[in-house]
């Protein structure tokens, strides 16, 4: 980082601004040592071109001092960042520990994070954290490494269910000169420069053509904007709207769900709580283990005859020693009920493929909740459906004409034809839409179809 023109022209004792070095990062890993606890992310980085350490992204002060033969040290601090998943947040402050055992204090940077935002912006829901480490003196005979972990909470995803797993992560590396005599004090905010070209190769923070800065000596730009993967493992549960008149008996389905590596040695307590006045609610089940990755729980709901008409919520609390507690809450809909002989329930559809359309109570403006999976049975691809209420399904294979089913409350499954589609990746987008004219959210999903031995001959 430090500028190799002023080494050859100036006595290496009379050097002012001078760099830390650049750094690589050389290695990095993550872990999670309790399933839904916090990641821990560690990286380790080196001086440029030092032993056993790789080239930077620019010129290397090591490689210059040694060609030197000189055992000279220079001021300077080093600088670290991370790109993390919106919600993800770091500490403010840690310490890193460099080869030789000394500690070097990292505080957080708002103009580093602001700079490495405006250069080279994070992709939508990411978002970059930067410190400033403590000013170190560096030299080819001092420490050539230092190592730091940061440990991150996991957030809570807003519909409540498990937060995907890899989370994507991007660490980056820079560092920068220490001189009160030319202006360049340790507590000065941290400035990237104007370009790209200065945030990767550096650039003279007081105009000249020497190097003060480097915000990112490593990774190089096109590893930065990519991502590296933390394996995780998390819980969650989610449950639905359902709608039902007082009197009768409603099924609200709830799904707990897991994300990443099984944990055969969790097992959660289910709970269930509110609901409407005078309600008998009782659950199907009682646990729900890590080792699943997605567990129906469906709790029953008898309402009350003469239940005043309105919304309540309805809560499955699942609690295991050690994890932290997690909580879902649907909703209960009750409507007035039928008056007498005011109709017959709903028909059953009379054939496949033209379903006679559900009815619904008057009034009736609460979307359908629909949720979707797609599965491989027997070389068909099956559409997996669970909603809220009886509704008109439709599902449309790209840009086909839909494929219309009337499926019941809870769940339910119907197959897709393939014929005739091409190789490759497909897009199935189902809509529900009940008795009222309420349309659900559409749901996307996606299947693949592998090429024929015809086909792929013709390639």
């Amino acid at each position: 980082m430090l500028s190799t023109r002023r080494l050859v022209l100036l006595p290496l004792a009379g050097l002012a601004v001078a760099a830390s070095g650049c750094v690589t990062i050389q290695s990095t890993s993550t872990a999670q040592p309790e399933s839904m606890g916090p990641v821990r992310l560690t990286v380790t980085a080196c001086a440029s071109e030092s032993p056993n350490c790789a080239a930077g992204n620019t010129a290397s002060l090591f490689q210059a001092l040694d060609k030197a033969g000189s055992d000279s040290t220079f001021k300077g601090q080093p600088l670290v960042a991370v790109r993390l998943p919106d919600g993800v947040a770091p500490p403010d402050s840690f310490n890193a520990v460099a080869a030789n055992s000394a500690l070097i204090p990292f505080t957080r940077s708002g103009a580093y994070e602001a700079a490495l935002q405006q250069l080279e912006p994070a992709p939508a829901g990411e978002r970059w954290w930067g410190w400033v480490g403590g000013q170190i003196g560096y030299g080819r005979r001092t420490a050539q490494s230092f190592t730091y972990t940061i440990t991150v909470p996991l957030p809570r995803p807003a519909d409540g269910g498990a937060l995907p797993s890899p989370m994507r992560w991007r660490p980056v590396v820079g560092a920068r000169s220490v001189s009160d005599l030319d202006g360049l004090p340790a507590s000065r905010p941290v400035d990237c420069g104007t370009s790209a070209d200065d945030l990767y190769g550096g650039f003279d923070e007081q105009g000249g053509s020497d190097v003060t800065t480097v915000c990112v000596s490593s990774p190089t730009p096109d590893a930065t904007r990519g991502y590296l993967e933390a394996p995780l493992t998390d819980f969650g549960l989610t449950g639905e709207t359902v709608t039902t008149p007082a009197g009768a008996t409603a099924s609200v389905l709830f799904l707990a769900t897991r994300s990443g590596a099984a944990d055969g040695a969790t097992a959660f307590s289910l709970s269930v709580a509110g609901g409407p006045p005078g309600a008998t609610v009782t659950l199907d089940r009682t646990t729900a283990s890590l080792s699943a990755q997605v567990t129906p729980v469906r709790a029953t709901v008898a309402v009350a005859a003469g239940t005043p008409a309105g919304s309540y919520p309805l809560t499955v609390t699942a609690t295991a020693p050690g994890k932290p507690t997690r909580t879902a809450t649907a909703t209960v809909v009750v409507t007035a009920p039928p008056a007498p002989g005011g109709g017959s329930p709903d028909p059953a559809p009379s054939a496949p493929g033209a379903p006679s359309a559900p009815s619904a109570p008057a009034g009736d403006r609460t979307p359908p909740v629909l949720r979707a999976t797609l599965a491989r049975v027997r070389g068909r691809v099956v559409v997996r459906v669970g909603l809220s209420e009886r509704a008109t399904v439709a599902a449309k294979v790209d840009r086909r004409r839909p494929l219309r089913r009337v499926a019941r409350k809870g769940s339910s499954s119907f197959a897709l034809a393939t014929r005739g589609l091409r190789a490759g990746r497909h897009t199935v987008t189902l809509v529900a839409t009940d008795a009222a004219g309420n349309r659900s959210k559409p749901v996307r999903r996606t299947f693949a179809v592998a090429p024929t031995r015809r086909s792929a001959g013709r390639r």
